[in-house]
């Protein structure tokens, strides 16, 4: 999966990657439009690009306790599933 990608759920969210070189979207069209944006917190997702969008944390490690809220599983298992925390900005857009 590439950091590169943005991904878009519910038309409520879009997930930004903080390494992303292709910025659709400025700071300042963002703060001129009204939209308010998390900057720099954490989220769990897999390498299809499934993001666990109640994982959303401002710690890596919130992230991680959340994901693993209720189960028997160790981070490190979940690794080897497949599962990654990613560091993102999170754009909340009005719906329409």
């Amino acid at each position: 999966m590439s950091n590169s990608k943005n991904y878009k759920m519910n038309t409520k969210y879009m997930f930004k990657f903080k390494d992303d070189t292709n910025t659709a979207f400025d700071g300042n069209m963002l703060s001129s439009a009204g939209l308010s944006t998390l900057k720099a917190h954490y989220i769990v997702g897999n390498r299809t690009g499934t993001c666990q969008t109640e994982t959303i944390h401002f710690q890596r490690k919130g992230a991680i306790a959340k994901f693993l809220e209720g189960s028997n599983m160790t981070w490190e298992d979940c690794v080897k599933s497949g599962w990654q925390v990613y560091k993102v900005d999170i754009v909340f857009q009005p719906c329409r």
